[in-house]
């Protein structure tokens, strides 16, 4: 296996000492991501968002800026992620105003309709079962909460080939269909040619439809 193919399999499970390096990377690359996130939706300071795969953390400070009366929750499956994130904003969580902890996307650790916004940058490719996953986050939506997704995709068939090899690539079609679906109503695809990104926004409007 190559360090590209490496470092494309620590994406989704960061582990030991190149998963630490990988988080390093993500706050330090991905920051452009983490912006056009949260220039997609309108957010109040009173808000409270989910983080879905925060990875080492620093969108969760990012978006606790958004949020000063708020709260920013954030869960990832790796364990290496979680203990950098801690690390990265311990202040704010002592402040109560940031929570990290280990979890999947497949089973959400929350109430139903828990918060405002969930929001995910570079993970959805990784989830388990997007159909189920979708479902899980429309749960813990409020009602008029929104779901923003800022994600790769492969832009002509060299990219495809290569990253087939590592996760799951999903249409711009894919994903209205299953967002549809799970009940969202879909506000914006967009592709950005240039970064090689696709942005999702979903909103929670009515019911989801039954399993």
């Amino acid at each position: 296996m190559s360090i590209y193919d490496k470092l494309f399999e620590q994406g989704k499970k960061p582990r030991g000492l190149i998963g630490r390096i990988t988080g390093w990377l993500m706050n330090v690359f991905h920051v452009p991501f983490y912006r056009i996130l949260m220039e997609q939706v309108p957010v109040e300071e009173g808000h409270i968002i989910l983080d879905v795969g925060c990875g080492a953390g620093q969108s969760l400070a990012m978006l606790a800026q958004k949020v000063p009366a708020g709260k920013v929750c954030g869960i990832d499956h790796s364990p290496e992620m979680v203990q950098m994130a801690s690390s990265l904003n311990r202040e704010l969580i002592n402040e109560g105003r940031i929570e990290v902890i280990e979890a999947s996307v497949s089973s959400l650790p929350y109430e139903k309709a828990t918060f405002d916004l969930v929001v995910a940058s570079e993970t959805i490719h990784f989830w388990p079962d997007l159909s189920n996953d979708l479902r899980e986050i429309y749960r813990v939506l409020k009602h008029g909460g929104s779901l923003v997704v800022v994600n790769k995709y492969a832009r002509n068939e060299k990219e495809a080939a290569t990253l087939s090899r590592h996760f799951t690539l999903h249409s711009p079609e894919d994903f209205q269909k299953v967002l549809v679906e799970a009940g969202f109503h879909v506000a914006k695809i967009e592709l950005m040619e240039k970064k090689g990104q696709l942005i999702i926004v979903g909103r929670k409007e009515g019911e989801a439809v039954p399993a």
